[in-house]
């Protein structure tokens, strides 16, 4: 009696591992809803929005904001004359660091990754949306 009823487990172990088994690929094929796929982002009109206009305040620093911007950079010059001093004009007083600094590619890196991607689906006619704002974003990105 022991041994049918260890025989009987085995066989139910062994169904329950192959049917697990088998029933799990179609599964295991889908895409994580919760992430962006490459293969799939920058096809349509409202993603190509988003993902120029997310670039503003990093290509151009004066947007959004109540400054100069990077024409603030001649103030105290001959060009452009501000309310206080600044010191790096006075010899000595400046110095450029000899390491770090401000150099950094991410952002063109970023608007090559869209120029790349978007306009072959462009000329394979494979974006979706308003074709004239398609072309303005990507007008926006070769800016």
């Amino acid at each position: 009696m022991k041994f049918k009823h260890k025989i009987f487990n085995i066989f139910q172990l062994g169904l329950i591992t192959a049917v697990g088994l088998s029933s799990c690929n179609k599964y295991l094929d889908i895409n994580p809803p919760s992430q962006i796929i490459p293969e799939v982002y920058l096809t349509e009109e409202s993603q190509l929005a988003a993902y120029t206009i997310a670039r503003y305040t990093e290509v151009f620093p004066s947007h959004g904001t109540w400054s100069f911007g990077t024409f603030g950079i001649d103030g105290n010059t001959d060009n452009m004359a501000m309310p206080n001093l600044d010191n790096r004009f006075i010899p000595g007083q400046w110095r450029v660091g000899a390491e770090g600094g401000d150099w950094n590619f991410s952002n063109i890196y970023q608007m090559n990754y869209f120029i790349n991607t978007v306009v072959p689906k462009w000329k394979e006619k494979k974006l979706l949306g308003n074709a004239s704002n398609v072309e303005h974003y990507i007008g926006e990105a070769y800016f």
